[in-house]
């Protein structure tokens, strides 16, 4: 009898040891290790600089990215690193437990990767804002066009390793420091007509001459008379432009108002640029492009009109 007393309060021991776990476990798994419901990946939570541990453990608990902000600052305290949070922009890609992410904050591990961003020299504020978004959905377009389009022209083209909390003040700001580390010197005649010789030639060679015929249109009183600008402002290409179009009331109709957009039409790369600055001199006054991209030079508005019968018909 006494032998299965002792069994039967061992086994009530254990049971009771069991529960005692489980209970601590449970307790434990809830406050140290679970994630909070509702958790969404590549959150991203900023700690700016002279915020305080509350602050910070309050957003990320706001945030989904823990499930106590008390014990988050319990265990920061107890590393003795209660004020030296690391501040900056930190990504969580997946659950985290309390003492990763204290270790995290600790040691300022951000895990944000940079993303490799190429804009191709002649890209349009438009064209960026679609080559951002593609890259990052999140990217408010809206915003960024209302800012770029009145920095047109000087958004250099160039390749940026951007982050996923990219926004368009500061890529903006990226671009413009930029085209100020890359363009000594320039003025806004010059950035508008190597805007046009981005889209009007290809190779250096051609944007010279183009140049200096641009130029001399200008100078000698004529209308540029260049299709490249509807692009810009009605998104039409040469074979899309109407007779309406030709006739539109816009100040980048360079066949009807004389001299040069009142703006540029693209961000030009320095080849472009260094064009619109050395001009080639030549006797031509007319060019084309044919379905190739290969120029085509005349004096006379009549020869201008035979290379267009005999190369774009």
């Amino acid at each position: 009898m006494l032998e299965r007393f002792k069994q039967l309060a061992l086994k009530q021991s254990v049971l009771a040891g069991v529960v005692i776990f489980l209970v601590f476990w449970t307790i434990f798994y809830s406050l140290f290790l679970k994630t909070p419901i509702g958790f969404v990946p590549e959150t991203v939570v900023t700690v700016s600089s002279g915020e305080s541990l509350g602050e910070v453990t309050t957003e990320l608990n706001q945030n989904r990215i823990i499930s106590s902000a008390f014990w988050l600052k319990a265990v920061v305290y107890l590393a003795g690193r209660q004020k030296k949070i690391i501040a900056g922009d930190y990504i969580f890609h997946r659950p985290e437990n309390i003492f990763q992410i204290a270790r995290r904050l600790i040691i300022g591990n951000f895990e944000m990767v940079a993303v490799k961003v190429t804009i191709p020299e002649g890209s349009s504020s438009y064209d960026i804002a679609n080559i951002i978004s593609k890259k990052f959905p999140e990217f408010d377009s809206v915003d960024f066009l209302k800012e770029a389009k009145l920095n047109e022209g000087y958004l250099f083209p160039d390749t940026y390793f951007l982050y996923a909390t990219v926004n368009p003040d500061s890529l903006i700001k990226q671009m413009r420091d930029n085209f100020d580390v890359h363009v000594s010197s320039s003025t806004p005649s010059v950035i508008i007509m190597a805007s046009i010789l981005e889209e009007e030639a290809k190779t250096t060679h051609d944007r010279q001459v183009v140049s200096g015929i641009l130029w001399k249109r200008i100078k000698d009183g004529m209308n540029l008379q260049i299709d490249t600008p509807f692009k810009y402002f009605l998104n039409k290409t040469s074979s899309e432009l109407t007779m309406a179009d030709l006739q539109s009331n816009s100040p980048y109709n360079t066949y009807k108002y004389k001299g040069l957009p009142p703006t540029a039409i693209t961000n030009p790369g320095l080849d472009a640029i260094n064009a619109a600055l050395n001009p080639e001199t030549s006797p031509y006054y007319f060019f084309i492009s044919d379905k190739q991209g290969n120029m085509h030079y005349a004096v006379t508005f009549a020869e201008h009109q035979a290379n267009i019968a005999k190369y774009l018909r």
